[in-house]
């Protein structure tokens, strides 16, 4: 590689296009080395034969004739190659496409963020997909060589039986040949890899409710669709209208404001390549676990002491695993909360709104209103962002709690979707183990935990939704306040209280869905034999995020014990 290689923009594809073409010409000097070998074993053969001969009870007739076999089996090893190639293999090619809909779908909101023009987490994670995208070629490749290689040993080897057989083991032989043939013909491993836990391949019901959760990591019952592409909208708005405003003698007013919702909305869509990226890394890995399966299993074969079953079929079966990570994905949703539940309705969303603050606007909303600002800037024809809000204390609590509420949930579910694929990963990973890792091994507590957590993180909503609804009687929409007394209090008064007590609610509402996640996160924490945490800290914060999420109720339910209910604030359905 030339010194001026990074200069150049050369990534990894570069590199491994550089390896390719190195080792291009491999295969054939292999041939070589097979011919050259095959020429000596047919010399040797003649000499042999001269041996039996002169002293047929010093060299059997077996060596000479193995020798001849062998040495016709080296100058035909491309055939033997295909032999084994179309014996395991049958001539199938491995067309299994990491892209599943619901990485469509991920990467249809990285892409939708894109489309503004503006850098993002996006553009590293496809840059390292684009750079990388030729690391499956380089895997089958070695594969390739290694069971070009592994051939040629095993015809030698049957040979050494022949002449030895006390010395040399048929087995010897009779491994490399079976597993040179399983990586020339890799490609049916890796389609036999997946069909064994897909069952044929990821079915249309496991890809949709894959893809609802890709949808539902953007979408909150408490703000609708998360609203990041109108905060860069107007990021490239107040640009443009700044640099128009730099004009001497022209002024077409203050650029759009960005609130700190839309800025929290804007991380999601910039980062939601995410889950499509960890797709690929669980491709790859796949195509590795592959390829150390068959050489595992090899090495039972030669030393059953030492390389137990166990460890070729559990990186099959882990391969297998990571190939079909959408159908993995489908099955503990479905476990968990049914195969299309998506739980984004069945969570407190009615609240005291009062009209006189007004506030930021979200949803597509916001970017019809940020278009329309842009206009009316550029026009001259005036028109500023949202209502003008009322300037008091308690209307700053109500737009920043509103403005909040939905952008937090929403990250929140990215978070626990993201988290939950990649300790399903973990998971996956931890099948290779023995028993002797404890609680980290494939049949560990930590490691069932690990899938039992992740099946609840990647349906969050749903769960949230089930311990809220087990917990509470109540309909899980009583949070519209009501004051018992207000004799004295004017309108303006009263809408004013209620304008606070709904902020406070939100608020406690986001402390409750955070509170939620980290009780699963310390569960599996014990599980793991950390002894740091507690069953009882994950039960009390799972228990107090579900009572928090629904404090209207709980507070209902608490007057109701005391005798109390006339007194103070209660919560109902508006």
């Amino acid at each position: 590689m030339s010194s001026n290689a990074f200069a150049a923009g050369e990534d990894v594809n570069n590199v491994i296009g550089n390896v390719q073409e190195s080792v291009e010409f491999l295969p054939g000097l292999l041939a070589v080395f097979s011919y050259l070998i095959g020429i000596i074993l047919g010399i040797s053969a003649v000499l042999k034969f001269k041996e039996h001969v002169d002293a047929p009870q010093q060299t059997p007739l077996r060596t000479p004739i193995i020798r001849l076999i062998a040495g016709g089996a080296m100058f035909a090893l491309p055939t033997i190659i295909d032999a084994a190639y179309y014996t395991i293999g049958g001539g199938n090619v491995f067309e299994y496409d990491p892209g599943s809909l619901a990485n469509s779908v991920s990467l249809l909101l990285g892409a939708g963020f894109d489309a503004v023009g503006m850098p993002s987490i996006n553009d590293a994670l496809r840059n390292v997909n684009e750079s990388t995208s030729h690391i499956p070629g380089l895997i089958s490749l070695v594969s390739y060589l290694l069971g070009i290689s592994i051939i040629a040993i095993g015809v030698l080897k049957i040979k050494d039986h022949v002449e030895n057989p006390e010395q040399t083991r048929l087995k010897e032989g009779v491994a490399r040949l079976l597993a040179g043939g399983a990586l020339v013909a890799i490609p049916t491993i890796y389609t036999a890899m997946m069909s064994t836990i897909a069952g044929g391949g990821l079915d249309d019901m496991g890809q949709l409710s894959e893809a609802a959760a890709g949808v539902g990591m953007v979408y909150s019952p408490y703000g609708g669709l998360c609203d990041g592409i109108s905060a860069t909208v107007n990021g490239i708005a107040g640009g443009v209208i700044g640099a128009i405003n730099n004009i001497p003698g022209v002024n077409v007013g203050a650029p759009p404001s960005v609130s700190m919702g839309q800025l929290v909305c804007g991380s999601v869509m910039a980062s939601a390549y995410l889950p499509a990226f960890l797709s690929l890394i669980a491709y790859i890995l796949g195509l590795v676990f592959g390829v150390w399966g068959i050489i595992k299993l090899r090495d039972h074969i030669l030393e059953p002491q030492r390389t137990g079953l166990y460890e070729g079929v559990s990186r099959l079966a882990a391969g297998g695993a990571f190939f079909a990570l959408p159908f993995v994905i489908s099955i503990l949703r479905a476990t968990v909360s049914g195969p299309l539940a998506t739980g984004i309705a069945n969570l407190p969303a009615n609240f005291n709104e009062s009209d006189a603050c007004g506030g930021a606007q979200s949803g597509i909303g916001a970017v019809v209103n940020t278009v329309q600002n842009i206009f009316n800037s550029i026009t001259g024809n005036g028109g500023g962002g949202g209502a003008a809000a009322s300037g008091g204390l308690d209307c700053m609590l109500s737009n920043f709690m509103s403005d909040m509420i939905g952008p937090m949930h929403i990250i929140i579910n990215f978070f626990t979707f993201v988290a939950g694929l990649i300790f399903i990963m973990i998971g996956i990973s931890r099948l290779i183990k023995t028993a002797q890792d404890g609680a980290r091994g494939p049949g560990g507590i930590g490691t069932i935990m690990t899938f039992v957590v992740a099946g609840l993180l990647i349906s969050y909503n749903e769960i949230m939704s089930a311990v809220s609804g087990s917990l509470f009687s109540a309909p899980l929409n009583t949070t519209y306040a009501t004051l018992a007394y207000t004799e004295g209090m004017g309108d303006a008064e009263i809408a004013s209280a209620h304008t606070v007590i709904s902020a406070i609610l939100k608020f406690v509402i986001v402390i409750g869905l955070i509170s939620f996640v980290r009780g699963l996160f310390i569960i599996r924490s014990v599980a793991e034999g950390n002894q740091q945490a507690s069953v009882m800290a994950g039960v009390t914060h799972i228990i107090a995020g579900a009572a928090a999420v629904n404090l209207g109720p709980l507070i209902n339910g608490i007057q109701a014990t005391l005798g109390i209910a006339q007194y103070g604030i209660g919560f109902g359905v508006n």
